[in-house]
């Protein structure tokens, strides 16, 4: 009887690329998956059951479960909705992957129910997040709901993670933080999976899907600055307009991606208007066909602002799918993007949120040109693979489930 896989995730799983990779990967290694989501979105008239990605996918939480709120009564009707759907006897899940600190409770309770492994897969550094999130709201104070629940969650996620079986999370310098955070004493350690997009053929369809965006990149010389993924001021937007008139040639910038608010559209549109030459906004592709997108652009941009130490430790998909697509990188100086950076020499970082240095990085690479960083470009995507990333996740699997 292979192993049976109990896969949490608190969203419906209609683009989850992270979650795609490791359930066809387990799928493909022979583990029977399961996959319990959220059904929120009754317009969209998801189905609640399907078969997806190698995996049975189970729509059966009403509502998105609030990680803010970790002892919520939706927690235990979640519980028992789960016990009575999944398979049961020898059929149980014999590990329980639970996505996010929103799910480590609900997993830890399926798990000690089925006697099954746990293992927790943090997406984020949660312990950053949840402070940033204390300081944003304010609610500080054990007599108000919310900061009681906001103090309760890191106890909590320090509690249960001890207890699992395996802890993963998406880069090296997270993993360092939790397991120091959690004084992990086991094997295996924290490991690290990274976000590392599988590279899949491109079609006909794909082609057409991006033709139009490839058509405003070639259609004139001038070298093209490119930045992928939600486009918000915490994602460097005011850095990348400012830096424009200090590069020390003509460029034109384009966006693709989804604005992550009102004030950032604004800010985006109202550039694009005054510059409807030099500056872009195209909609988000899939996700297979970004790197198709960007392809022929001069530089890939990734001025991330370091507002909270989970985006200070961020090791975005939009490096891997520019090194992948064969375009330089430019980055903020941060830990895990620098390193990856200066290790291939894929690129350029610069300080966070400073224009001037961000427009000194852009011209050192359009300076150097391309071809200075083509053998980098080329090793690290050789290197930097989802087949990698698999096998760490498979090994760190065999370990816990060696039945199989």
């Amino acid at each position: 009887m292979n192993p049976h896989v109990c896969v949490l995730l608190n969203n419906e799983y209609t683009h989850d690329t992270r979650v795609k990779r490791c359930l066809t990967t387990l799928s493909a290694a022979g583990y029977g998956v399961s996959l319990v989501a959220t059904n929120r979105r009754q317009a969209d008239k998801l189905p609640e059951q399907e078969t997806m990605d190698g995996a049975t996918v189970y729509r059966l939480l009403p509502r998105r479960l609030n990680t803010y709120k970790p002892l919520s009564f939706r927690q235990l009707t979640s519980l028992i909705t789960i016990i009575n759907t999944l398979p049961t006897g020898e059929n149980a899940p014999t590990v329980v992957h639970a996505n996010d600190v929103n799910m480590l409770l609900l997993g830890f309770l399926l798990a000690n129910h089925w006697g099954a492994a746990l293992i927790y897969d943090a997406h984020e550094h949660w312990p950053s997040l949840i402070s940033h999130r204390t300081k944003e709201t304010g609610n500080t104070h054990w007599w108000q709901r919310q900061g009681r629940e906001l103090k309760i969650l890191p106890w909590l996620e320090t509690t249960l993670a001890k207890r699992a079986d395996a802890v993963i999370t998406v880069g090296d310098e997270i993993a360092k933080r939790y397991t120091e955070q959690l004084g992990w004493k086991k094997s295996p350690p924290v490991a690290t999976v990274r976000n590392i997009p599988k590279t899949t053929p491109t079609t006909p369809d794909d082609a057409a899907a991006v033709a139009h965006i490839q058509a405003w990149i070639h259609s004139e010389d001038t070298p093209v600055l490119v930045y992928v993924g939600g486009i918000g001021v915490d994602r460097g937007l005011n850095t990348m307009l400012a830096a424009v008139p200090n590069i020390q040639q003509p460029v034109r910038l384009m966006f693709m991606g989804s604005f992550l608010d009102a004030n950032s559209e604004a800010i985006l549109t109202q550039a694009a208007e005054k510059s409807p030459e030099t500056i872009k906004h195209f909609l988000p592709v899939q996700p297979h066909q970004v790197g198709l997108a960007m392809a022929g652009a001069a530089i890939s941009l990734a001025p991330i602002v370091p507002i909270k130490l989970s985006y200070e430790l961020c090791l975005p998909n939009k490096l891997f799918e520019s090194i992948h697509a064969g375009v330089p990188v430019v980055a903020s100086n941060l830990p895990e993007m620098a390193a990856l950076i200066n290790h291939y020499h894929v690129g350029q970082t610069h300080a966070p949120e400073d224009a001037t240095d961000l427009a000194r990085a852009i011209t050192t690479v359009l300076t150097n040109g391309k071809q200075a960083y083509s053998e980098g470009l080329k090793t690290a995507a050789r290197e930097l693979t989802w087949a990698h990333e698999s096998d760490t996740l498979l090994k760190l699997y065999q370990q816990v489930t060696p039945c199989l």
